[in-house]
């Protein structure tokens, strides 16, 4: 997939019962979340998205870069979902709270296929880009910061789309749910036991689901693990019939 797998939990988060009165509350919570994650034995980062990779979910913008048009899937991520996922950057920077803030102008991080989609052999960062306006998210502009490599996106049989990164802090108002990926380096069934009775003891009220990330993956192979199946045992049959 392009990215680390194993070791990962996922954690749906509800924060509707805190009711936040503004952006600056829900940043807020937000990093203080995940703060409280990273502060448990076995846990090495963790990181808010958007988007959940192999899950079949997706979410496209239209885009206009350089003298090109064509649309881009968008995931908004926290400082630190690359580190987390293991995913390497090829160039330019990551996100930073103190940087992007909610004031500050866009910025995007893209994939290799985003980059050579939109700009070709051109060097993608500093360059900008534009979202076509659709319900809910109005047209922007955004500045590329930097690059990071290919990854798979809803499905493992499906050819890397462009996908382009937006900073957590600049995601537009509404949301009351998050998604957060944890990294732990022991394994995640001793960790889930863990985070549980962390959650419980600074928000009871929190609505709240945590899973392993590698079985969820595995769910969505079942088509490959059946076919991996059956050529296996026709593959046996046809040793057989060739000995008799």
């Amino acid at each position: 997939p392009g990215f680390r797998e194993d070791g990962i939990i996922l954690a749906r988060i509800n924060l509707g019962h805190r009711k936040l009165s503004d952006l600056d509350a829900y940043d807020g919570a937000m990093r203080e979340l995940l703060a409280q994650f990273r502060a448990n034995l076995g846990v090495d980062s963790a990181a808010s998205t958007t988007h959940i990779p192999l899950n079949g979910s997706t979410w496209q913008l239209g885009m206009r870069g350089g003298n090109r048009e064509g649309s881009s899937k968008f995931t908004w991520i926290s400082p630190g979902y690359f580190e987390t996922m293991n995913i390497p950057l090829l160039a330019g920077r990551r996100f930073s709270d103190e940087i992007d803030s909610r004031n500050s102008p866009r910025v995007l991080i893209v994939n290799q296929t985003f980059a050579h989609t939109f700009f070709g052999n051109e060097n993608p960062i500093g360059q900008t880009v534009r979202s076509i306006a659709e319900p809910g998210y109005p047209a922007a502009e955004f500045q590329i910061v930097g690059v990071v490599k290919d990854t798979k996106y809803g499905s493992l049989r499906d050819p890397t789309p462009p996908e382009s990164f937006g900073p957590s802090t600049q995601f537009p108002p509404g949301q009351k749910a998050a998604m957060v990926f944890i990294h732990t380096s022991i394994p995640p069934e001793r960790v889930i036991p863990i985070l549980r009775e962390s959650v419980q003891q600074h928000d009871p009220e929190m609505d709240y689901e945590l899973f392993v990330y590698q079985n969820t993956v595995e769910d969505t192979l079942s088509q490959e693990r059946m076919m991996a199946i059956l050529s296996g045992s026709f593959g046996a049959l046809a040793a057989l019939l060739t000995m008799v």
